[in-house]
């Protein structure tokens, strides 16, 4: 009954984006503003967009911070947009890199910056208890060229009872600065490692050399010994 009431709610947010994206002036309802088991937020990132085109579609990237008001086990993430029709498909750590996310074409995030690394476990939050970092993904389609620079989206999080918290945010949609990849791509965050040069024989020294001459007389002279007493 609760799950169907909130798959139900779930569906009337989306209803909602829909209406305000073809331009009718609908308020969110105001259990965005008060939240219920979570305080759901965003922030601009250094990534500099949220959106951008990849050649198998569209990257996604935002941050997101999490404030429990009550405790719950997070289940998963969703996130909708008209304009993004397709499945979204939340990036998995790097086969290559095990402590690292690889995002679309050559961006390399730590997996300590990234939220889906913490459901590896039961994903559990105790109450007052506060998370925050990257969701990462791809769809595999492309923006229409009309989307603009700002849209508006949703972005839930299921706990293990299928209850959505569900709150509105804007994705900042424009192309990744191409300095970007130089300053975080994977020849800048994994070098390879430096060439070693092999070190040059040192010449001995001047008292090096007199020791050595003082060590071959005195073995001349053992072995002069030897000869002459056999």
């Amino acid at each position: 009954m609760t799950n169907s009431k909130q798959n139900q709610s779930l569906q009337q947010h989306c209803l909602l984006l829909r209406l305000r994206a073809v331009g009718c002036p609908v308020a969110y309802p105001r259990e965005f503003e008060d939240g219920h088991q979570l305080r759901l937020t965003t922030r601009p990132t250094y990534l500099g967009t949220n959106l951008y085109p990849v050649p198998d579609g569209t990257a996604i990237a935002f941050w997101l911070d999490l404030r429990a008001t009550t405790r719950l086990t997070v289940h998963r993430f969703y996130i909708w947009s008209p304009c993004l029709a397709g499945p979204i498909f939340w990036l998995e750590p790097s086969t290559k890199h095990e402590n690292y996310y690889h995002l679309p074409p050559d961006v390399w995030i730590g997996k300590s910056r990234v939220l889906k690394h913490r459901l590896d476990g039961w994903g559990e939050m105790r109450r007052n208890e506060h998370w925050e970092g990257f969701l990462l993904g791809t769809v595999p389609q492309t923006l229409p060229a009309g989307a603009g620079q700002q849209l508006e989206a949703l972005v839930s999080v299921e706990d293990l009872r299928g209850h959505h918290q569900v709150s509105p945010i804007t994705l900042t949609n424009r192309p990744l600065d191409p300095e970007l990849l130089r300053k975080c791509g994977e020849e800048a965050t994994f070098p390879p490692p430096p060439v070693e040069v092999p070190s040059l024989t040192a010449k001995p020294t001047a008292p090096e050399k007199k020791r050595e001459r003082s060590f071959s007389r005195i073995l001349d002279e053992m072995c002069l010994d030897l000869d002459r007493n056999p």
